[in-house]
């Protein structure tokens, strides 16, 4: 390859640059020709193109697009000496059919998409996979967008999309996009996006990698499926951090923020995207919308639904903390259909208003204290068992005035007392510590019926808790209530 002033055209092509040299190539001016619009790129092959070795090659389109290959294009260049620079009034790079980026380091500022696979005529094809490599993108629309399918299995990827998760694109301006579904198995992928930052029209499964995710609309969102099986995804800023019609977390070490629902399962048409912006999300249809945790270790902290689902939700392991929302509108959990919890440590502090905890088809115990007045962020909440041992302590970074506890640990209950007087502002390690606190005051703990917070019964029983027992106090301060099964 040779420095050129022109489009640069081939029909197949290989291109190489060595360590020493550095290639610039240069689209200046409208092309145009009576039978096509092509070539349409500074640098374009009509057939496949492959750049591989070391060196620099610098890429300006002040037209159209930076690189193009008609078909497949594969980007391999020498770690720590191959570098691609392009700058383009429309897309950066572009392979119609596939494109695969398997090391270098590639910088791209472009007008339209960073990256791009658009064949939507053939289902096995307009694929990206990224592999290996460096890449920064800049870009007005998305960062990298496959027709298809798009896969991440290595690299470090930084991409800003639309300005940044605190600007406003009238158009599509994700992170990563893809028409079909989106896997990730590992990389390290750092997404600033005004639109979501992973978006799928279909699924999303996401098993290794480390992820930082600022957006302006959802973190992470899929129309169908959203599996997560492993990794690290912290959702810094978003309007709603995860979400899709189903949900399955396996595992994976899971942190979100969010200005409304922290983990959304939806069905329908979605009116949360913000601004109602072009590709406004459209869930896919069906009758079983439902949020399953089987694993993992999730912390949620939304001023919306801190777990929301638009039908059912499941819990039979992993660790979830919920610091939820303070306005009464909204709840730490959220759920129409019924929640099952059968395992796993669950703490969620919110509002009161529309405060919920798992249902009476539970076969673990559950807590669903519910405090005469808001309690200021930072209050410790301690809870003991009747032979002072601790079971939880736990600090809010909200304010709240309900707590929902529910934990292995948890005792089939006799007169297991709170601790209002031992409560204090402590350190703790993502808001959830256990520690032995031996002081207590009376405080009765009530077994109530779904939908009756306030309640003063045992769930299938009179005032006796299951296995007998009495009732520590019925003048109560502050009324507190346990919802659940008999084990």
């Amino acid at each position: 390859m040779s420095p050129s002033r022109s489009p640069a055209s081939t029909a197949s092509a290989a291109c190489w640059t060595t360590a020493s040299s550095r290639w610039t190539a240069t689209r200046t001016a409208t092309w145009s020709c009576c039978w096509t619009d092509e070539p349409d790129a500074a640098l374009f092959s009509d057939d496949d193109l492959t750049i591989n070795g070391g060196g620099t090659l610098i890429v300006t389109a002040n037209y159209n697009h930076g690189i193009v290959g008609k078909d497949d294009l594969a980007i391999d260049l020498t770690p720590g000496s191959g570098a691609i620079i392009v700058t383009a009034v429309n897309d950066g790079i572009k392979g119609r059919d596939s494109l695969l980026v398997q090391g270098g380091a590639l910088t791209i500022d472009a007008g339209g998409d960073g990256m791009q696979s658009n064949n939507d005529e053939d289902a096995d094809k307009g694929v990206v996979t990224i592999a290996g490599g460096t890449i920064v993108i800049t870009a007005a629309e998305d960062g990298i967008q496959a027709e298809t399918r798009l896969t991440v299995s290595g690299g470090d990827l930084t991409l800003t999309t639309g300005g940044g998760s605190t600007f406003t694109a009238a158009d599509s301006a994700k992170g990563l996009k893809a028409g079909v579904d989106v896997t990730i198995t590992g990389g390290t992928i750092v997404v600033d996006a005004a639109d979501d930052a992973v978006h799928a029209n279909e699924s999303i499964t996401i098993s290794g990698g480390v992820l930082q995710l600022a957006s302006g609309d959802d973190g992470v969102h899929a129309d169908a499926t959203l599996q997560i099986d492993g990794g690290t995804i912290t959702v810094s800023k978003s309007y709603e951090g995860l979400e899709s019609a189903v949900i399955v977390i396996n595992a994976g070490d899971i942190q979100v923020t969010a200005s409304d629902d922290g983990i959304n399962v939806a069905g329908g048409a979605d009116g949360s995207a913000v601004n109602g912006r072009p590709g406004q999300n459209q869930f896919a249809a069906s009758s079983d919308y439902r949020l399953t945790i089987n694993g993992g270790a999730i912390v949620v902290n939304a001023l919306g639904d801190g777990l929301d689902a638009n039908g059912w939700i499941e819990m039979t392991g992993g660790v979830v903390i919920v610091n939820g929302p303070t306005a009464n509108n909204n709840g730490a959990l959220d759920y129409d259909g019924g929640f099952s919890i059968t395992g796993g440590t669950l703490v969620a502090a919110g509002s009161a208003g529309m405060a919920q905890a798992p249902d009476t088809t539970s076969t673990q115990n559950s807590l669903l204290y519910t405090f005469a007045a808001t309690q200021p962020a930072g209050t410790m909440v301690h809870i003991e068992g009747a032979a002072g041992n601790s079971l939880v302590t736990f600090t809010p970074t909200h304010d709240f005035q309900s707590v929902v506890l529910s934990s292995p640990r948890w005792p089939t209950v006799r007169s297991t007392r709170s601790t209002p007087a031992a409560w204090r502002t402590g350190r703790q390690r993502r808001s959830l510590h256990w520690r032995l606190h031996t002081r207590h005051v009376g405080r009765e703990l009530r077994r109530c019926r779904r939908g009756d917070p306030g309640g003063r019964k045992w769930a299938g029983s009179a005032d006796v808790p299951p296995g007998g027992g009495r009732v520590v106090s019925r003048r109560v301060a502050h009324p507190l209530a346990v919802q659940g099964s008999r084990r």
